[in-house]
């Protein structure tokens, strides 16, 4: 009997596991625990709060404490491709993100071209500075993420890197918080 089950492998990509390895049946309802469930997957998209906008509902928190996202589809000619950064809905560490001046020029001509041709599978979100650490090994941008279980946090992550743009190429370091 299975007593609960840990999801590491990113859920995104369960499809591509092919129909014969029955992977369906791990996002069918069931009565075993599951610990980061194919749920999560709804507030892991960069593109929920375009989601509870459309369905009327107000996220206070997220607009006060996130950068202002829109599908790419909502950008204009007046938007200075420098104020936004394009994220792909489903993106992890860092994969696929065109920062203007951060991403490498081909690399940002991609990514515009592959959110303007399938722009319901991208986010636009606004640009704000980040701001480097200074460390032995020169300046570093840091990150960091909190593991919440059911509403409280339960851990926490840290992640820098030399530019600014925390993707595979950023270094894990250790999140010490003082009580």
């Amino acid at each position: 009997k299975l007593d609960a089950l840990f999801r590491f492998y990113p859920a995104e990509w369960l499809p591509n596991l092919g129909w014969r390895s029955s992977w369906k049946r791990f996002v069918r309802r069931s009565s075993t625990p599951a610990v980061n469930p194919p749920s999560a997957l709804i507030s892991q998209s960069k593109r929920f709060p375009l989601a509870c906008r459309a369905l009327g509902l107000a996220l206070p928190v997220w607009d006060a404490l996130l950068p202002e996202t829109r599908d790419p589809r909502e950008l204009t000619r007046a938007d200075s491709p420098h104020d936004w950064v394009l994220k792909p809905a489903l993106g992890r560490v860092g994969e696929d993100i065109g920062i203007a001046g951060v991403t490498p020029e081909k690399s940002l001509a991609r990514i515009r071209l592959a959110s303007a041709k399938n722009p319901h599978l991208w986010a636009a979100q606004r640009r704000f500075e980040a701001l480097a650490w200074p460390t032995a090994d020169g300046p570093r941008f840091p990150c960091i993420g909190v593991y919440v279980i059911g509403g409280r946090a339960a851990g926490a992550y840290g992640r820098i890197c030399a530019q600014a743009l925390i993707d595979s190429h950023a270094q894990d370091v250790a999140v010490l918080v003082a009580s």
